[in-house]
Parts: C-alpha cells; structure tokens; sequence
C-alpha cells in the first residue's frame, strides 16, 4: 500500500467524518489531508485478526467471533491487541497484514493491569509504527482512532481529541472519539502520524477484560501509551506482565480522605519482609509524597509485579527507606495445626494435653511435656490431596521460646536506609504468654506440611521430637482434651438496666489461666439470659469459658449495638486472661448478621465465628494476626440451605478452619445439648496450636 494509491481513498472517507479539536478550525481541506497523511502513515502496521471457535461468553457479555484489530509493535512479528478481543480463547488466530499476507499466530503473552495481549506471526521486516512521546502528549491534540474490522484494505477512523492523560491512576490516555469493538487493539494516532497508544476497553468501575465495554461509541475511550508498551517489549515477549501488590491495607478507601497508618500487613509480602507492621505510615513511593488514599493508589496501580519501588515509612517519629520488589500474588495464609493443646510454664510451654488423631499425637507428644525450642527446616510439599504450598519466606532456624520473641531494637533517629523496622508485636493476645505466642508465629511460617524439631523436656529428659504440621481437622473429634475450672461461684451480672440487652456470665473468683469468651448476640426467640447461663454452665466449666449475650436495644439492630458489644468484650478482657483464639461470637437466624459483622470489625480479638441458620457468610482473607475459624450449621427446614453449604465450601477454599453441617433441629430450636457439647469441643480445638 503507497500514500498515493490511498490518499484519496482516506481523504473521501474524512468527508464524512465531523473534525473539530480544540483551538482548530473544522471543515478545512488541509485539516482533513493532515489527518489522511497521519492515517496513511500508520495504516501498514495495523492488522486484522480472526479467529476460529471459542467461548461464546465472556463474564455476562456475548462475544462473536468476527475479526478484530492489532497494531504491530515488534519488525520480527510482534503485534499487541486488546486482550477483549482474543478472551474467548479461540482455536485458531489468523492475522492478515495491510499488504495482504495472512499469517497463523500464537499468543505469547497477557498484561492483566493495562488489558493487552502480545501476539507473534513468522513474519519478518514488519513496518513498527513511530510512538509519540508519552511526556508530550497534551488534552486537546487530535486523536485518531483505526481499526481493521470492516476491511483489511482501509481502516476505519474515529477522529476526536485528547481528552485526558494519565488516567485511570496513570495507565491511559483518554480520547473522545468513539471507541468500540471495531478499533479494540487499533492504535490511536496524533496529527503527525506518531501512535499515541493501543486502544482497549477500560473502567475505573471493574477489572475484568470486559470492563469499559458500557461506554461503547459514548465518546469516553481509553488508550495505553505507545511508547510505554515499546519499553516493556522485551519484558512482554519473555513473561506474563502481572499488576504488582505491595501487600498493605488500610482503614479506608476514600481517595480524597488523609492516608491513615496501616491497618494490615500481608502475611509473606514484600513490605512484610522489611519488617514493616500495623500501625506504620507510609510518606513517600518512588520520592512522590504520599498524603491521601488516591496519592498511594495513582503511586502503585500503573506498576508491575517485580517492579521496585522506593518507600519511605515513619514509625513513632523515625522514617526509613527501602527498595521493595512488588509481588504477582500474595500468598495464602492457611492455619497451620499441631493439635496441640498448651499452658504457659515457667520456662517453655506446657503441653496439657493432645488432640486424638492429630500431627502432634503422631510425633509422640503428651501431656506434661514442656517444649523449650523449635527448629524448623524447609516446608515439604503437601500431600497430593492438598492445594497449599510452601511460602516464599522462610523463618528463622532457631527460635528460643524461654526468651520470648526477639526484636529487633530500635530506629536511629532521623533517616535510615535498608535497616530493618524493629517488628512489634503485631497481634494483641491479652493473657497469652509470649511463650505460646512465639511458638504459634512459628507454626505460622512453616505452614501445614511444613516440618519442626521441638526440644522437649519430659520428666527431666531432653527429647528431640520431630513434627509435620497438618491441616485444621475436617471432622471434630469425638474427644478433645479439657481442663476444666475448678468448682466456684458464677455470677450473672448485667451492665445495662435490663439483663437481657447486655450481660455476662462468669466465676466470681479470680482465674489466672486464659479463658475462651463465648459472646452470643441474641435472637428474636432465643431464651433469656438466666435461662442461657443454665443451659451452657456445665460447657463452660469443663471447656474454660465465660459467657456474654447483647441483644438490640431497638427492634432492630443499630451501628450503636456494635459499639456496646465492643464494651461489654472489652469489660470482660480487663476482669480475666483472655485466650484471644477462643473469643467466639454465635448468632443464629436474625442475629447471624450482626454477629458476623461484628466480628468482621474485630477480627484482632475474636477467634472464633458460630453461625446457626443465619448470618451474609462473607469470605474475609486469611491472616495469621487474625485467626478466625468458622462453626456453620444449618437446618433441614432451612429454605437457604444450599447457600450455607455453598458458603461453607467457598470458606473452606479460602483456607479457613470450617466446622458444622446440617443440624438435626428446626432452624427456630435453640441448640440442643449436645449440640452445645460440640461447639465446646470446637472451641478447644481452635485454641489448639
């Protein structure tokens, strides 16, 4: 194809193409040869493609199987599209060049944050068109949009401006020209002839290779930098480009709202690595000042995984900087178990007993051993039955639980470069010993699979006992070991006018070892408050427990009733060692949803979640400073019955601990006795190591 044998082809096409831009006078003869020469200039690199069969969906959207558009970006047979255009994972792809040669292509590679998918023919001496230079990229300049849709001959053209640049957190240009299924993977072009970028659909609404898609031909259309995807080829042509998580969360996500500390560190990420913990700032990514949620956002969202970043954290006053890998993916925290059941003694833990059927009963150990120190090695594969793997990390070989966990001692004053954070205590476990705390973070590391050497001392003999940590049981055991409380007084005691709005159930007399919390929120039908003391008192003593209720103190629950549930825990934790792996929150039918969300905003302090016919059953992450196991049961007269077993295998697959099933009672029965009895057992188990 020349420019003379073209050119007026282009030109009759612009006739009826309105051109307008801003500062420009539309209808003149040059303004129109001005953009049939840049169309000219750039019409040989763009290709056709069409595939054979595929998915007939994509998400809710119906895809067909009729051409679309490339741009060739490599003169060796590179050529990149939108990754819309091939998601339905076609059996063949044929491209056809502007000078009629049709190749078969292979997809080499996906960009999952900017939507593209690199392609290659055997073809060579392909035309690589010229990239505007994204710095001088300006709103306002005119912008043309082609496509190969309707022929391989001429390329359809849309011609509007530069609306924005950087959007969507810096990974597009915006243009007004009408953008649609006929230009996806076109290239967008400025007055010069120079691509400005590859169109793709986009939104700030979604991520799926569809999003963007609702702003069809609406004159909103998104395009990734040219010149960008040319400095990322060499990348693109050897591996997958995947968005890159730095493995924080914070309290909030209004852009506009002041960047607070940090609310969760991702277990196993990069900035975890650094020692970095709750409650740190970060000032500055890659020396730009991070002040609100949307600086921290537009800093990270355009950055690929193994990209490394420059981040500057503050902690009590004192800031350090470092050089941080961004991840792929995250890793999967899955609660590792021993099954060991432990007491604090005065130097090591003491092992109170062991859970029939468990790691810790296969490695030999028992009752009145007192563990000194753990060794750990390499995580080994899991069995073949198992989805887990092993972390990326690997934890310290030595860990000497006498002493407690060892921190790193504190920042310099002023600015430090590549010097660990001195790691706090990340978790707050009010009445656990720092012994049995430091054993569990070790746990933790080494995940299930993994292999320990515990040096233990049994009737003065030092032994060394290995172990394999496991899985959290699927089926609760028949027996569970248990320490019961010694015989006393209880005491019901009401810290609101009416018993029955908030209360607690607990001995009178003083208990030195931690106790587990079991915190009910209570149902339209369930029994009063005297009435639920007798019927759980003989649980609660043999499994260690008190016993808390709240019920609404309108007719239906408020955001307030949170905050008095909050208080009413609170009071407890300041009377009594607390186990805060044993906290369990139970609600049942119309209380489930509350109690759920009550523990979604406490997760540092509650283990452990009953639901019984009730409850949004929602999927929270994993993460080892915020156990929670779950205990779901549901009734055969329950309509929603199919939804809770469905929930329970969606829990299951995130790698929370799930216990329960079907019940043998009416959703409106109060659970039985021995139901009681199982959910006694069940919150020893969670407190297990």
């Amino acid at each position: 194809m020349t420019m003379t044998r073209t050119l007026p082809a282009i030109v009759l096409l612009l006739a009826a193409i309105p051109l307008t831009a801003q500062g420009q006078s539309p209808e003149t003869s040059a303004t129109r040869e001005a953009v049939a020469r840049a169309v000219q200039h750039v019409a040989p690199s763009v290709v056709r493609i069409e595939t054979t069969t595929g998915m007939e969906r994509i998400g809710r959207v119906r895809k067909g199987l009729g051409p679309s558009t490339g741009t060739i970006v490599g003169a060796d047979g590179w050529i990149v599209s939108s990754s819309f255009n091939l998601a339905h994972r076609p059996a063949g792809i044929i491209v056809s060049l502007a000078d009629g040669r049709k190749f078969p292509a292979r997809v080499v590679a996906q960009d999952d944050t900017r939507k593209l998918t690199l392609l290659n023919v055997d073809a060579s001496g392909l035309p690589v068109p010229t990239p505007a230079p994204k710095d001088a990229i300006a709103s306002g300049a005119w912008a043309i949009a082609l496509g190969k849709v309707w022929s391989n001959t001429e390329p359809s053209i849309s011609v509007g401006i530069v609306s924005a640049v950087d959007r969507l957190d810096g990974r597009a240009i915006q243009t007004d020209a009408k953008i649609s299924p006929t230009n996806y993977g076109g290239p967008l072009v400025d007055i010069e002839g120079r691509v400005l970028g590859v169109l793709v659909p986009l939104s700030p609404g979604g991520d799926s290779v569809e999003a963007g898609l609702e702003w069809y031909d609406s004159g909103i259309g998104f395009a990734i930098s040219f010149e960008e995807i040319l400095s990322r080829l060499d990348r693109f042509q050897k591996d997958e480009l995947k968005r890159g998580y730095l493995g924080v969360a914070f309290g909030g996500k209004n852009r506009l709202a002041e960047l607070g500390p940090i609310s969760r560190v991702a277990w196993h990420s990069p900035i975890a690595s650094l020692g970095v913990q709750r409650g740190d700032r970060i000032l500055a990514i890659n020396g730009k000042t991070i002040e609100r949620y949307g600086h921290l956002v537009q800093a990270l969202r355009p950055l690929y995984a193994n990209d490394v970043v420059t981040l500057t954290v503050e902690r009590d006053g004192k800031r350090q900087t470092h050089e941080v890998p961004l991840a792929a993916k995250l890793p999967v925290y899955e609660r590792p178990y021993a099954g060991v059941l432990v007491d604090h003694a005065k130097t090591g833990v003491r092992v109170r007993g062991v859970v029939p059927g468990s790691p810790a009963e296969a490695a030999g150990l028992r009752a009145g051993d007192v563990i000194g120190e753990v060794k750990t090695s390499d995580s080994e594969e899991p069995s073949s039955n198992s989805q887990a793997k092993k972390p990326s990390g690997k934890p310290p070989s030595n860990s000497p639980l006498d002493k407690g966990e060892q921190k790193d001692g504190p920042l310099d004053k002023g600015e430090q470069k590549d010097g660990p954070l001195d790691k706090g205590e990340n978790r707050k476990d009010k009445g656990e010993p720092n012994d049995v705390v430091t054993l569990a973070k070790v746990f933790d590391d080494v995940q299930p699979g993994g292999k320990v050497e515990l040096t233990v001392d049994r009737e003065g003999k030092t032994l060394a006992v290995p172990l394999t940590l496991g899985r959290f049981p699927l089926a609760l055991p028949e027996e569970v070991p248990s320490t019961p409380l010694a015989p006393g007084e209880w005491e019901l005691k009401s810290s609101e006018a009416e018993r029955d709005a908030a209360w607690s159930y607990a001995p009178k007399t003083a208990v030195k070892e931690p106790l587990g919390v079991l915190f009910t929120f209570r149902a339209s039908d369930d029994p009063t408050a005297k009435e639920l003391a007798e019927r759980w008192k003989p649980v609660l003593e043999k499994h260690r427990l008190l016993l808390a209720g709240i019920g609404p103190k309108a007719k239906r629950w408020q955001r307030s009733d949170l905050e008095r549930a909050s208080t009413l825990l609170e009071d407890l934790e300041k009377r009594f060692p607390i186990n805060r792996d044993r906290v369990i929150v139970v609600g049942r039918t119309n209380s489930g949803a509350v109690a759920e969300a009550f523990v979604n905003a406490n997760r540092r302090r509650v283990g452990g979640l009953v639901l019984l016919d009730g409850g949004r059953l929602s999927s929270p992450e994993t993460h080892p400073d915020e156990k929670l196991a779950y205990w779901i049961g549901w009734s055969t007269d329950n309509p929603k019955k199919s939804g809770f077993e469905q929930a329970a295998q969606r829990l299951r697959k995130a790698k929370h601990p799930v216990l329960g099933g079907e019940r043998t009672t009416t959703a409106k029965t109060y659970p039985p006795a021995d139901e009681r009895q199982r959910i006694g057992r069940w919150s020893e188990l969670i407190g297990a190591l």
